[in-house]
């Protein structure tokens, strides 16, 4: 059984198993291994994921962090702020 309600139900059909799983704990088994260590690397760099949404560089800078913050709390909406740090 999968949900996203975290409560779990009184009773269920006779072989059903509840296990709750939390998704941040895959990079912790062997799939996420796989997939994070040996899959995604290599589809980055050969291009076969690509990374979106493009960042937009707000600037370079401690002194920057303010501006990009503003942005987030005016409502920026799906897109990705950057402050380069070198």
């Amino acid at each position: 059984m999968a949900t996203v309600n975290p409560r779990v139900p009184k009773s269920t059909e006779e072989g059903v198993e509840i296990v709750r799983a939390l998704a941040a704990k895959i990079a912790d088994n062997e799939v996420g291994r796989m997939i994070f260590n040996d899959f995604l690397p290599n589809a980055l760099a050969e291009g076969i994921i690509k990374t979106k949404p493009d960042p937009f560089v707000v600037g370079k800078g401690l002194e920057d962090i303010q501006a990009a913050l503003d942005m987030c709390k005016a409502g920026v909406s799906a897109q990705k702020l950057v402050v380069k740090m070198a």
